[in-house]
Protein backbone atom coordinates (compact mmCIF):
# COMPACT_ATOMS: atom_id res chain seq x y z
CA UNK A 1 0.00 0.00 0.00
CA UNK A 2 1.20 3.57 -0.58
CA UNK A 3 3.35 4.78 2.30
CA UNK A 4 3.81 8.45 1.42
CA UNK A 5 1.56 11.21 0.08
CA UNK A 6 3.41 11.06 -3.25
CA UNK A 7 2.87 7.30 -3.57
CA UNK A 8 -0.81 7.76 -2.70
CA UNK A 9 -1.20 10.52 -5.30
CA UNK A 10 0.47 8.29 -7.92
CA UNK A 11 -1.94 5.45 -7.08
CA UNK A 12 -4.93 7.79 -7.35
CA UNK A 13 -3.69 9.10 -10.71
CA UNK A 14 -3.18 5.53 -11.94
CA UNK A 15 -6.76 4.46 -11.21
CA UNK A 16 -8.13 7.69 -12.66
CA UNK A 17 -6.19 7.18 -15.92
CA UNK A 18 -7.26 3.53 -16.26
CA UNK A 19 -10.96 3.77 -15.44
CA UNK A 20 -11.85 7.29 -14.33
CA UNK A 21 -12.25 6.38 -10.64
CA UNK A 22 -11.49 9.24 -8.27
CA UNK A 23 -9.72 8.88 -4.91
CA UNK A 24 -9.02 5.14 -5.32
CA UNK A 25 -5.67 3.72 -4.18
CA UNK A 26 -6.38 -0.01 -4.50
CA UNK A 27 -8.82 -2.64 -5.70
CA UNK A 28 -9.80 -5.38 -3.24
CA UNK A 29 -11.56 -8.70 -3.69
CA UNK A 30 -11.63 -12.24 -2.33
CA UNK A 31 -11.47 -15.47 -4.29
CA UNK A 32 -11.72 -19.15 -3.42
CA UNK A 33 -8.67 -21.30 -4.12
CA UNK A 34 -9.58 -24.98 -4.34
CA UNK A 35 -7.65 -27.28 -1.99
CA UNK A 36 -7.76 -31.06 -1.39
CA UNK A 37 -10.60 -32.09 0.90
CA UNK A 38 -9.63 -31.84 4.57
CA UNK A 39 -10.33 -34.86 6.72
CA UNK A 40 -11.54 -35.00 10.28
CA UNK A 41 -13.70 -32.59 12.25
CA UNK A 42 -12.18 -29.42 10.79
CA UNK A 43 -12.85 -30.41 7.18
CA UNK A 44 -16.37 -28.95 7.23
CA UNK A 45 -14.97 -25.44 7.83
CA UNK A 46 -13.12 -25.49 4.52
CA UNK A 47 -16.30 -26.16 2.51
CA UNK A 48 -17.40 -22.92 0.82
CA UNK A 49 -20.90 -21.92 -0.31
CA UNK A 50 -20.29 -23.60 -3.69
CA UNK A 51 -19.75 -26.92 -1.91
CA UNK A 52 -16.02 -27.52 -2.40
CA UNK A 53 -13.01 -27.24 -0.07
CA UNK A 54 -11.10 -23.99 -0.43
CA UNK A 55 -9.15 -21.17 1.12
CA UNK A 56 -10.74 -17.73 0.83
CA UNK A 57 -7.94 -15.38 -0.28
CA UNK A 58 -8.15 -11.56 -0.11
CA UNK A 59 -6.00 -9.59 -2.57
CA UNK A 60 -5.45 -5.84 -3.01
CA UNK A 61 -3.86 -4.62 -6.25
CA UNK A 62 -2.91 -1.29 -7.77
CA UNK A 63 -3.86 0.12 -11.17
CA UNK A 64 -0.98 -1.83 -12.78
CA UNK A 65 -2.44 -5.10 -11.40
CA UNK A 66 0.49 -5.50 -9.01
CA UNK A 67 -0.38 -7.17 -5.71
CA UNK A 68 0.00 -4.75 -2.79
CA UNK A 69 -1.48 -6.96 -0.04
CA UNK A 70 -2.58 -10.57 0.19
CA UNK A 71 -4.20 -12.58 3.00
CA UNK A 72 -4.21 -16.34 2.45
CA UNK A 73 -5.04 -18.06 5.75
CA UNK A 74 -8.87 -18.04 5.91
CA UNK A 75 -10.91 -21.21 5.46
CA UNK A 76 -13.40 -21.43 2.60
CA UNK A 77 -16.45 -21.02 4.83
CA UNK A 78 -15.27 -17.58 5.99
CA UNK A 79 -17.26 -14.65 4.56
CA UNK A 80 -15.38 -11.94 2.64
CA UNK A 81 -16.55 -9.24 5.05
CA UNK A 82 -15.03 -11.07 8.03
CA UNK A 83 -11.69 -11.32 6.24
CA UNK A 84 -11.76 -7.57 5.57
CA UNK A 85 -12.82 -6.67 9.12
CA UNK A 86 -9.88 -8.69 10.52
CA UNK A 87 -7.33 -7.33 8.00
CA UNK A 88 -4.42 -4.90 8.31
CA UNK A 89 -5.93 -2.87 5.47
CA UNK A 90 -9.06 -2.04 7.47
CA UNK A 91 -7.05 -1.11 10.56
CA UNK A 92 -4.78 1.12 8.47
CA UNK A 93 -7.71 3.06 6.98
CA UNK A 94 -9.40 3.49 10.35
Amino acid sequence: MPQSDQEQNNAIAGFFSVCGFRQVIGAIDCTHIRIPKESGDVGQYYINRKGFSSLNVQVVCNSNLEIMDIVTHWRGSTHDSRIFHESRIKRRFE
